[in-house]
């Protein structure tokens, strides 16, 4: 391995882990993210098959396995929730626009955060209610 891909593997390998880490603070759910967010994640995407691709043509064994596996610990990373929250705070890009109908998974539910629609076992919701 000559000083050349030593150096190209390092970079490959801190351009993967800032992809990984970008990706780890994009929500998960495509219908929770808009379309600015959609579209950076698709250029992002493309980017880095790019460049996979190119490392992997010019036979750079190491830098391909290294670009990828580093994207996966930057996701990783992103994903620590300590640091997932500070990031979120930090930069309104990755936060979920919930202004746009989409709806808390606790409102989706219906309720207080609990499973279910509040009824036990098919009855209707206010049947331990007396009137």
């Amino acid at each position: 391995m000559t000083i050349s891909e030593i150096i190209i593997t390092i970079v490959l390998a801190v351009y993967g882990l800032g992809t990984g880490f970008f990706y780890g603070l994009m929500p998960l759910r495509l219908d929770l993210a808009n379309e600015r967010q959609n579209r950076l994640q698709q250029r992002v995407g493309l980017v880095a098959a790019l460049v996979l691709l190119v490392v992997v043509i010019a036979k750079m064994l190491v830098a391909a396995w290294v670009t990828p596996l580093a994207m996966v610990v930057g996701f990783g990373i992103a994903r620590i929730p300590a640091i997932h929250a500070a990031m979120l705070n930090r930069f309104a890009l990755f936060r979920v626009d919930l202004r746009n109908g989409h709806k808390r998974r606790s409102e989706r539910r219906g309720g207080k955060g609990g499973k279910g629609n509040g009824t036990a076992k098919g009855g209707s919701a206010n049947a331990h209610h007396h009137r």
